[in-house]
């Protein structure tokens, strides 16, 4: 339903700028489709949710000089699909839309997805596949061993047992992505690939995303 109608609405916007602007071009429908789709991002606070999307897009109508009817469409329809929207769905959060833009990053590596699976930093989780781990090992790739291990079943009763799964249990891999508060690694057990995502908080790391698959020819070596 969500789709539905924020799609009949946008097609509409298109349609009525096509016939009322004389000169068209790409860059005036992506500027509207830019600000039509701001207009969906918010802030949910405990008691409101601020509308950060449409306040940006009223800021940019008196800023902007050119195609500022362009502009105005685009916030009034925009402002329109919010408002029945409403009714359906409720607004999309920031935190939510960085989320699913952190998800579909992972996903998009994989040519088949059995699961995805996000998880908190406070999750019970975190401390199960962080059981043996310590500082003098690589702390994100034995947490997602230790998270393959547990998703197949399998028990580890110490630390060099855990050290010892890769070698033993033919479970191979390799970091794809490292940033300054966020890695990236792949894992493949049994033919199973799989894909976790390490967020640091207080320079400590916790697993958010793991996905598992078959990921895309070339993704690793």
């Amino acid at each position: 339903m969500y789709l539905i109608i924020a799609s009949s609405i946008y097609f509409l916007l298109c349609t009525s700028v096509f016939i009322l602007q004389k000169k068209k071009s790409s860059i005036l429908f992506l500027k509207l489709t830019f600000i039509y789709i701001i207009t969906f991002v918010s802030f949910k606070t405990e008691s409101i949710t601020i509308p950060i999307g449409i306040i940006l897009g009223i800021i940019f109508l008196f800023l902007v000089k050119k195609d500022k009817k362009i502009v105005l469409f685009s916030l009034i329809f925009g402002i329109l699909t919010n408002t029945l929207l409403h009714f359906f769905i409720p607004p999309i959060s920031i935190d939510h839309l960085a989320e699913s833009t952190e998800v579909y990053e992972v996903v998009k590596k994989f040519n088949e997805v059995e699961y995805v699976k996000t998880f908190l930093e406070k999750e019970e989780i975190q401390l199960d596949i962080k059981k043996f781990v310590d500082s003098d090992l690589d702390i994100p790739y034995f947490m997602l061993v230790s998270y393959i291990l547990i998703d197949n079943g399998v028990t580890v009763n110490g630390r060099e047992e855990l050290m010892s799964t890769p070698h033993e249990r033919h479970l191979s891999g390799t970091k794809i992505t490292t940033k300054d508060k966020a890695e990236e690694i792949y894992l493949n057990y049994n033919g199973i690939d799989y894909i976790g995502l390490f967020e640091y908080s207080k320079k400590e790391p916790y697993l958010k995303v793991v996905v598992r698959g078959s990921v895309k020819k070339g993704l690793v070596d």
